[in-house]
């Protein structure tokens, strides 16, 4: 049987600065969903949208960093993504593959 992960997608401090729809709800179930995971010593992995030098989400700015609600600890595991899938063009797939990954439970703001 394989394992299973939860994907944190673009919960990043310049989106959630937009405060979305149900903002203190939405923070409280990833909170739970972190919590239920980490104590199930399932992975959990963030993935974080990289845009161009001097946009709002430009690597390494405050604006890129995760929701500090929800930061990584201990090593988690980070993608960056500059397309509108945590997929295309970042190792996720092959990660997820290597690791026998076999369900992933997807949280965030960017989720399409």
């Amino acid at each position: 049987m394989g394992k299973t992960v939860l994907l944190v997608v673009d919960v990043q401090e310049a989106l959630m600065a937009e405060h979305p729809y149900n903002e203190q709800k939405l923070v409280e179930n990833i909170k739970l969903l972190i919590s239920a995971a980490r104590d199930n010593n399932q992975e959990v992995i963030y993935v974080q949208h990289e845009d161009d030098p001097g946009e709002e989400l430009e690597r390494n700015t405050d604006g890129w960093r995760v929701f500090s609600a929800i930061a990584p600890i201990n090593n988690e595991k980070r993608f960056g993504k500059r397309y509108n899938s945590a997929f295309l063009k970042t190792g996720l797939t092959q990660y997820l593959q290597d690791n026998e990954t076999s369900t992933i439970v997807l949280v965030g703001l960017q989720t399409e």
